[in-house]
């Protein structure tokens, strides 16, 4: 088997790419995109052996200061989204396995303490298969929608409320566009208003370089929708992405002055039929808040009644010394004692979350 940590320029992993069903989550680019706004260094692991490939996009941490840690050690998180695991052959387990086992054994080799593991749940290798390494935690639902169904098929799934609002919006001269980017330059402050409004965690306050950056780096992948109200103004707009016939609810905003319209319902409805047309088969609403059965997936599921689970992978490569770290015992796997626990332990003090 060949196995490496290898860097987003490596034509292996655009080779693996073009051979595997994959998100914008597993593009080199996203890598690096996500290593500017989050730290760290972006990487992948890849094994292959016998035409057979794995990737794993990562990024690469120092351990935090002031922990105890040795000299050089390291830990590896997935970035910010949906970018497990993927194979060229997902069915065949005992490869995988035997591909993951190396994955452990050069993480050690490089002095790599910990990894934290965000599976697709639409796509990658089943969270069952991941298990033998590590810790599966199951976080709740994604809501998505089959796109290969007819239109009126998706329309009769959706919830009557918003099937009325829909209506109403368009009976009222709400007008929804996708790819206006002339509406680009107002994204920023109108996400940023919403999340003040949810009372976001600071982590989804994005930076204006943060969303100059997601454009530059996801050129062809990244598209806006634009709702408008009769008279022109923007009532509601969001960021999605299109790859590989997926596309992928990213963030929206909604205007105070029109929420009482629900004008982003006006807005998901135009980018599921503009995706059906594009070619996509699945659209990803993702799920609530860190996983939570919360308003925010309430209203996704108004859309569809398609659920799929979203799974993280905790996996810990020098038990004896994440224990001396962290002081916590270990089971034969050396998984946490508290498995749905903050992870890495060693990283709570610093109020540096995995957030899921």
């Amino acid at each position: 088997m060949i196995a490496d940590f290898i860097a987003p320029g490596d034509g292996r992993w655009r080779g693996v790419l073009e051979r595997v069903r994959h998100d914008v989550y597993h593009l080199p680019e996203y890598a690096l995109f996500s290593a500017r706004h989050e730290g760290g260094t972006p990487c992948a692991f890849f094994a292959e052996s016998d035409g057979r490939e794995l990737l794993i996009p990562l990024l690469i941490r120092p351990l935090p200061d002031g922990i105890g840690a040795p000299s050089g050690w390291k830990d590896a998180t997935s970035p910010y989204g949906y970018p497990g695991p993927i194979a060229t052959t997902p069915d065949d387990r005992g490869w995988i396995r035997q591909s993951l086992r190396t994955f452990q054994r050069l993480a050690r080799e490089n002095r790599l303490l910990t990894a934290f593991l965000r599976l697709h749940p639409l796509r990658g290798i089943p969270h069952d298969v991941m298990s033998a390494c590590g810790s599966t935690v199951h976080h709740g639902d994604i809501v998505y929608i089959d796109l290969k169904r007819s239109p009126a098929e998706i329309w009769a799934d959706t919830c009557t409320n918003h099937r009325r609002n829909i209506r109403r919006m368009a009976e009222s001269g709400f007008s929804e566009s996708i790819d206006d980017w002339s509406a680009y330059a107002s994204f920023p402050d109108l996400y940023r208003g919403t999340m003040d409004r949810v009372n976001a965690s600071p982590f989804y306050f994005f930076s204006d370089a943060y969303f100059r950056d997601l454009r530059e780096m996801l050129p062809g992948q990244l598209h806006i929708s634009t709702v408008r109200a009769p008279h022109g103004e923007i009532a509601a707009a969001g960021l999605f992405t299109h790859t590989d016939a997926l596309v992928e609810y990213h963030l929206s905003g909604t205007a105070a002055a029109f929420r009482h319209h629900a004008p982003s319902k006006l807005m998901l409805d135009a980018v599921r039929r503009w995706a059906a047309s594009s070619g996509a088969t699945v659209m990803n609403f993702g799920g609530g808040t860190g996983g939570q059965v919360n308003s925010l997936f309430e209203f996704k599921t108004g859309f569809s009644r398609a659920r799929a689970p979203f799974h993280t992978v905790r996996m810990i490569f020098d038990a004896p010394l994440y224990a001396a770290l962290t002081g916590n015992g270990r089971d034969r796997k050396g998984a946490l004692d508290a498995d749905t626990g903050f992870f890495p332990r060693y990283r709570e003090p610093q109020r540096i979350s995995e957030r899921v």
